[in-house]
């Protein structure tokens, strides 16, 4: 399926989400779940076992509570995934800070690359010499 995954701010749930938001786009709650039952993500996370996922949440988050990301990391904890989170301590939902947000990019485009890392299967100029002598 995928090699790794990264999620900011995760919307899980969408019953736990702003219903204005949540009620746009899957009717409203309570007269018909099934929306709401198919969009939930931790009853996906099973399938994460062998990949490498990054959850990335700021603590003051405005819009995506973080409640999200806590009940994403126990479905994850259950499942046997392979999971890191980075916490963004009283920062909110746009990362307003030039040097959070750097930070933040930096964060996962690391993760990514270390991800996607081909050094273990594609030999180096460096190990191609070594074979040689």
């Amino acid at each position: 399926m995928f090699a790794c995954g990264a999620a900011l701010s995760p919307i899980t749930d969408f019953r736990l989400h702003a219903s204005a938001f949540s009620e746009r786009y899957l009717g409203l709650h309570g007269l018909d779940n099934r929306a709401y039952e198919l969009t939930q993500v931790a009853r996906r996370v099973s399938a994460l076992e062998e990949q490498r996922f990054l959850i990335i949440h700021a603590t003051a988050d405005e819009k995506i509570h973080f409640q999200h990301t806590a009940e994403l990391i126990t479905h994850l904890i259950k499942g046997k995934a392979n999971y890191s989170l980075q916490i963004y301590p009283d920062s909110g939902h746009h990362f307003h800070s030039a040097p959070l947000r750097q930070h933040l990019y930096r964060s996962i485009i690391n993760f990514f690359v270390g991800c996607f890392s081909v050094q273990d299967r594609v030999p180096t100029a460096a190990a191609k010499d070594e074979e040689e002598d």
